[in-house]
């Protein structure tokens, strides 16, 4: 019995947190960590815009975070989110510059499944080769793993580690944040900062 919450410490924090079924010990947590925390996988920005932090960044961030507590079915649950909310932002961002009558409106494009929206993308050729390459692992291994009671979950550490990587690399090529290479300043993708632009509030001027 862990007692009543008000006498948790953090040692009976971190028995109830592990993911797979004993305590989150201090020193796996810090490795899983590491494994995920390589240069590669280093986003040290975002714009701070409340749905894209909202339905990303903090999803894309609890995907992470459950990977280190060793939640890796909740890892690979946060992470098909993400790419379930790239795909939706990246048609209203697009939209914006380059959307014609004959695009999906968001409603019927939410409404789609997952693979249908990859598709839309892809046919409109608004994404890359290896977005759609990120976008349908994304999908395949949430899929296989949160509707099939019959899929086996030996691979499961390494399907977790591999949707977080996807996920992450859909966030870091959409959003485009890199640092400018003409001042100290960043770089946000042009279709990102438009629709970023348009969640803004206009003061009473006008401006």
């Amino acid at each position: 019995m862990l007692g009543t919450p008000a006498e948790l410490d953090p040692k009976d924090l971190l028995n109830f947190v592990g993911g797979m079924g004993g305590p989150a010990l201090p020193m796996e947590i810090i490795r899983r960590y590491k494994e995920i925390s390589t240069d590669d996988l280093d986003l040290i920005a975002v714009p701070a815009e409340r749905e894209i932090l909202e339905k990303i960044v903090w999803p894309l961030k609890s995907a992470k975070i459950c990977y280190c507590l060793s939640n890796y079915l909740a890892c690979i649950a946060m992470a098909g989110l993400v790419g379930e909310m790239m795909a939706i932002l990246i048609l209203e961002a697009k939209r914006l510059e380059q959307g014609k009558p004959d695009w999906p409106n968001r409603h019927d494009f939410e409404n789609k499944g997952q693979l249908d929206r990859i598709k839309s993308l892809s046919d409109l050729r608004i994404i890359t080769d290896g977005l759609t390459t990120h976008l349908k692992e994304l999908q395949g291994i949430r899929r296989k793993y949160l509707h099939r009671l019959s899929f086996s979950h030996t691979q499961l550490v390494g399907n977790a580690r591999k949707a977080y990587k996807g996920a992450f690399h859909v966030v870091r090529e959409v959003l485009g944040l890199t640092l400018s290479k003409h001042c100290s300043a960043f770089q946000v993708d042009s279709d990102i900062l438009r629709y970023v632009k348009t969640k803004m509030p206009v003061d009473g001027s006008g401006e």
